[in-house]
């Protein structure tokens, strides 16, 4: 479990530094989610402020939703999708097999 661990960071790192490599793309990703939160987030405080329940929901609790989906939508983009698309990748080299045949579980090795 610790190697699998081990792998997934690294694998994380090597997404990250594929990431930042065009600096000017990362910065241009990075502040088109963060003006799509503020939408986000001023969105609910313009509801919240003609209601104060939704659903049962009050703005704190809505907005910690909208949070942690904003978090594990951004991490699993950020770690699944890069290497995600490397299948097709691998499979037109004619790479996929040596990946299969690797000693670690082939759902790990091709996250």
């Amino acid at each position: 479990m610790i190697r699998i661990i081990r792998l997934l960071w690294k694998r994380f790192l090597l997404s990250l530094a594929a990431s930042m490599h065009d600096r000017l793309d990362f910065i241009l990703e990075l502040g088109t989610q963060l003006v799509v939160v503020g939408i986000n987030v001023f969105f609910f405080f313009v509801v919240y402020r003609n209601v104060p329940l939704l659903g049962g929901w009050t703005y704190e609790q809505a907005l910690l939703i909208l949070g942690l989906y904003q978090l594990v939508n951004g991490l699993s983009n950020f770690v699944l999708y890069g290497n995600i698309r490397q299948i097709a990748k691998f499979v037109r080299m004619g790479e996929f097999d040596a990946i299969l045949i690797q000693p670690i579980d082939p759902q790990i090795n091709l996250l």
